[in-house]
């Protein structure tokens, strides 16, 4: 290999390390709102729900959050850290078939957040939702 294709992907290499995980940040729409006195924090309405597929990403203060789901079911809403337990990437929603995958090591949850493939060994973190009117709730604390 030459030097000068030796710099090209050194370069081409730190390009994608740096862009990367901002390009997947950005994936997760900030929200400024502050707690309630109960504790819950809006993180969504039923409509955008509905109009993202059954899926939100979120970020509240340095906590992202996957928000899941079907309007017309809320019991059916869930609320999830996005972080595997098994190496700490982000697993993804995969909506045809309603479940996380880790795109790391294969790793899958269900729609509650439990494991139902290995190596992970613990299930995702969840969070405490409720659904007032419209607005979806989650406790993060």
């Amino acid at each position: 290999m030459d030097r000068r294709t030796f710099f090209r992907w050194i370069g081409l290499g730190w390009l994608t390390s740096t862009l990367l995980p901002i390009l997947v940040a950005c994936d997760f729409r900030r929200i400024a709102a502050k707690p309630r006195s109960d504790g819950f924090v809006a993180v969504g309405n039923m409509s955008e729900l509905d109009q993202s597929a059954g899926k939100l990403q979120v970020q509240v203060s340095d906590t992202q959050l996957i928000v899941v789901g079907s309007a017309s079911q809320p019991q059916t809403i869930g609320v999830f850290n996005p972080t595997c337990p098994h190496a700490g990437c982000s697993v993804k929603w995969e909506t045809s078939q309603s479940q996380f995958v880790c795109p790391c090591h294969g790793s899958e949850f269900d729609s509650r957040g439990r494991v139902t493939q290995g190596p992970a060994a613990k299930d995702l973190a969840g969070y405490p939702v409720k659904v007032e009117g419209q607005s979806i709730l989650v406790k993060l604390n």
